[in-house]
């Protein structure tokens, strides 16, 4: 008797140990990865690009971070972060390289695992060589002009040269070569031994590793008439050969002791000598005298 209620006893812990055992099959485990994609890549210029995915969590786990790595290379040296409670994920990339193709990997997790997208890839556009303003005139002088302009779109790649081409109409083409500053899209330069009352034309250049690009055709002439834009500056527009030799002047714009100094000696008024200063013509109509300079008596 004993024996058959020992047996009944252990027929009926094993049922409740199958019974359990299949109860625990049908138990989600606890804290699973999300599930997480790169879905496209649209867009996408020389510089920028905006990538798209998502992430979805699993059964009761959590996310602990979700970050968007991308670069050139395996190593990916890039990366953009996002809040844990984000699913829907869009990322503008910026200050991409020009024709350069990109990897990007969507990864999510928690303490206990971490799990990645598969690769999403995309290619920047390609670029072109450079864009240019049109030019102006900062300033303007017997025999002489400074002109400036500015790179408007690069083409994508380093610049590697900018200056001015000119030349008279229907005359050969001269060019200047500008040191460009490397923070600056901003160009000028001060073009001297012009011929006086001559048409001339110009155009700002720029080059890159694909070729160079020129702006619009700038048309101009010079004659007498030299603008200061700061009192006392008359000695730093004229060489010492055109103070010696100049014989006639428009001037306008702001002039101080110093100015009305140099303007004396250009007509021989400090020489006894009389190859020096020959200004004979002098228009200072335009002018405002301001306080200030140097005037030795």
């Amino acid at each position: 008797m004993k024996a058959k209620k020992l047996f009944i006893s252990f027929v009926a812990t094993l049922a409740t140990f199958f019974v359990a055992c299949q109860q625990d099959d049908e138990v989600m485990p606890q804290n699973l990865p999300p599930q997480v994609e790169l879905t496209r890549a649209y867009d996408i210029t020389r510089h920028e690009a905006i990538i798209q995915g998502n992430v979805t969590p699993v059964g009761s786990g959590h996310i602990c971070f979700i970050t968007l790595r991308y670069g050139v290379t395996d190593s990916l040296e890039h990366e953009v972060g996002f809040k844990n409670t984000e699913r829907d994920i869009t990322a503008r990339l910026t200050n991409l390289q020009t024709a350069t193709t990109y990897r990007c990997v969507l990864e999510t997790g928690n303490e206990y695992s971490t799990i990645s997208s598969d690769t999403l890839t995309f290619t920047t556009a390609q670029g072109g060589t450079p864009l240019l303003s049109a030019i102006t005139s900062y300033a303007h002088g017997p025999h002489r002009i400074g002109l400036q302009s500015s790179i408007t779109d690069n083409g994508g790649y380093p610049i590697i040269e900018t200056g001015f081409y000119y030349w008279p109409a229907g005359g050969e083409k001269k060019k200047v070569t500008v040191a460009q500053h490397p923070d600056s899209l901003r160009m000028k330069s001060l073009i001297r031994l012009l011929e006086k009352d001559t048409p001339y034309q110009a155009q700002a250049y720029a080059t890159n590793q694909l070729g160079e690009g020129v702006g619009p055709t700038f048309d101009f002439r010079v004659n007498d008439l030299l603008t200061l834009t700061m009192a006392g500056t008359l000695s730093e527009w004229l060489t010492l050969e055109e103070q010696h030799y100049m014989n006639s002047l428009t001037l306008s714009g702001p002039i101080n002791g110093s100015d009305i100094y140099l303007l004396h000696c250009m007509a021989g008024g400090a020489h006894k000598s009389n190859d020096y200063g020959r200004l004979s013509y002098l228009d200072l109509i335009e002018t405002h005298v301001r306080a200030g300079g140097e005037y030795p008596w």
